[in-house]
């Protein structure tokens, strides 16, 4: 179910609510619900009685758990919105066995010619023959979808063998369907040893969180390692880093704040209850600048810009400490 923007709404029985109007074409409705953790709210009355009812769209397990977090804890930011939806271990949109290519939602670069992942493998070649050829050299990718790009670079980089016995290949990836896939496209053997002492030939008993610490390894075919880890901030220091990211931080979850008369304000994910819309989920404002606020945009945020959106402050420390891992390993 998705939210809406642009409509108002009554507050829960009992829940002060705060109805400012941003500007002439929509309202925005912000609900304090911090004393009611572990308290479930009550259905809203329609936003606009006049309105005939309408009938919600089907509902989806992925709903059911956001609903029980939302009732629970209150709205939830953007970011853990889109986290939720896209990783949650059982219902997360990248769990779903087909999300990309002919049969999926949208199709990207690599699928649709080898030439792509060809090409990205002589930049790499070419990059670390200029760092001065260094062995072993990590080659890192962020959100490696099906592993075709990987396998395409990998074909190409065969002509080189130099490059790649010095090659220890890392993905980046939370979910488990995905893993498999990209296990199958470069022939993976998984080890029962090393980092990964719990892994077998299959990883379907292992912790699904997107927060683990485990990291599987395994080996190719042609003798190349290949690592899995969740968060960047896992992968090795020792050696440098040569990391390629296709259409991934576009999907990257992040916090949104609007800019009202009472200044920044989180923008949220609620349960919509009403009666006059298909929508199970709607946006809200929160009613004041909060701690959020100062944790993103400081203490003189800009004022030019009416929405802006900042990266979660635990994917920018994975960032700066990969980019500090990077910058060390190469200047060693």
């Amino acid at each position: 179910g998705g939210g809406e923007r642009g409509r108002g709404g009554g507050a829960d029985k009992g829940i002060e609510g705060d109805i400012k109007d941003i500007d002439d074409d929509y309202t925005i409705v912000s609900i304090d619900r911090s004393g009611l953790i572990g308290v479930k709210s009550s259905p809203q009355e329609p936003a606009n009685p006049g309105n005939p009812p309408v009938e919600k769209s089907p509902e989806t397990p992925l709903l059911d758990v956001l609903r029980v977090q939302i009732n629970n804890r209150g709205p939830l930011s953007v970011a853990d919105y889109v986290l939720t939806a896209m990783s949650q271990p059982d219902y997360g949109y990248y769990q779903k066995q087909e999300v990309l290519g002919e049969v999926g939602d949208f199709i990207t670069a690599p699928e649709i010619s080898q030439m792509f992942g060809e090409l990205i493998g002589v930049w790499m070649m070419t990059t670390w023959a200029q760092c001065g050829k260094p062995n072993p050299v990590h080659l890192v990718e962020l959100g490696p979808g099906k592993g075709t790009l990987m396998r395409d670079l990998l074909t190409i980089t065969r002509q080189v063998q130099e490059f790649q016995s010095a090659v220890h290949v890392h993905f980046v990836e939370n979910s488990v369907g995905m893993r498999e896939k990209q296990r199958d496209a470069l022939g993976v053997t998984l080890s029962s040893s090393g980092a990964a002492p719990s892994s077998t030939a299959s990883e379907k008993d292992e912790d699904k969180s997107p927060m683990a610490e485990e990291v599987v390894t395994g080996t190719t075919k042609e003798g190349i390692n290949v690592s899995w880890h969740w968060q960047v901030s896992s992968l090795p220091d020792d050696a440098p880093l040569l990391i390629v990211a296709n259409e991934f931080f576009d999907s990257i979850p992040v916090h949104q704040f609007q800019h009202s008369s009472r200044g920044w304000c989180e923008v949220m994910v609620d349960v919509d209850y009403a009666h006059d819309t298909q929508d199970h989920l709607r946006f809200v404002l929160a009613p004041s600048p909060g701690p959020s606020t100062m944790a993103y945009l400081g203490a003189d945020p800009e004022t030019r810009k009416r929405l802006v959106e900042r990266i979660p402050t635990s994917h920018r420390g994975d960032w700066e400490n990969m980019e500090e891992a990077s910058s060390s390993s190469s200047s060693s």
